[in-house]
């Protein structure tokens, strides 16, 4: 059984505290609007591509959407963080989403 201790906080206030009922091991609980956040700011990593001469050849946001997943302290799902940044990669792909051009 799970309960919230209210006189006990991390420093943060995105974050409470739960306490399980045997051995008092804390779990983290984000927010919504944390949990929100967290799913844009990946949706707008992943639509990132470097492209050369007019042609999208590197996913550099899914490249860094991956490595921010893999190293996350207070995880979402990651098969729902993995799908948000391949969606937003072919979305990318297909323009709809931040292009750096370099040309020669």
């Amino acid at each position: 059984m799970l309960w919230e201790r209210q006189d006990k906080r991390i420093g943060d206030d995105s974050i409470s505290i739960l306490w399980l009922d045997r051995g008092m091991k804390p779990v983290k609980q984000e927010l919504d609007s944390i949990y929100f956040l967290k799913i844009l700011l990946y949706f707008i990593i992943g639509s990132v591509w470097f492209a050369f001469n007019e042609a999208r050849l590197l996913p550099f946001g899914l490249i860094l959407g991956l490595l921010a997943v893999r190293h996350e302290k207070l995880q979402i799902d990651r098969k729902i963080e993995y799908a948000i940044l391949v969606i937003a990669s072919l979305l990318g792909l297909f323009g709809i989403g931040i292009t750096v051009t370099w040309r020669f």
